[in-house]
C-alpha cells in the first residue's frame, strides 16, 4: 500500500497518518490544530498575545491568534489575569489534560500500520 507520502510503513506515511488522525479527532471536538496548540502552549504559563504568537510561529498556520483565543475564551477555557496575560481557566486545564491524552494516544496508535499496510 502506498500514498502520496510513500509506502505505508515509511516515516512520511506514518507521520501523515498520525497528523490526519489528530486533525480528525480535534475536528470531532469542534477544534482545529491551532486551538490545540494554543491551549497547550498556555498550559505552561500566562503570556500575552505577542508571546503566544511567537510560541506558535514554528508550527505554521495563521499568525493572528486572536480568533482562536476568543473562541477558547468563549468556551471558558482561556482567561486573562489582572495584568492582561492569557492563561488557562480551571476548565481549560481540564480540557488541556483531556486533549493531551487524546493526542498522545493517537500518536501512540495511529502510527501502527493497519492490516492492509502489513
Amino acid at each position: 500500500m502506498t500514498d502520496a507520502a510513500g509506502p505505508a510503513g515509511t516515516p512520511g506515511a506514518v507521520e501523515q497518518r498520525i497528523e490526519a488522525a489528530v486533525d480528525a479527532a480535534l475536528a470531532a471536538e469542534g477544534l482545529t490544530r491551532r486551538h490545540w496548540q494554543t491551549l497547550h502552549a498556555l498550559a505552561f504559563g500566562g503570556m500575552d498575545a505577542f508571546d503566544l504568537r511567537d510560541v506558535l510561529a514554528p508550527f505554521g498556520g495563521p499568525v493572528d491568534v486572536g480568533p482562536v483565543v476568543e473562541d477558547l475564551r468563549a468556551r471558558g477555557w482561556v482567561e486573562r489575569d489582572p495584568g492582561g496575560l492569557l492563561g488557562l481557566s480551571p476548565d481549560g486545564r481540564v480540557a488541556d489534560g483531556r486533549l493531551f491524552e487524546l493526542v498522545a494516544g493517537l500518536r501512540r496508535t495511529a502510527g501502527r500500520p493497519g492490516p492492509a499496510a502489513r
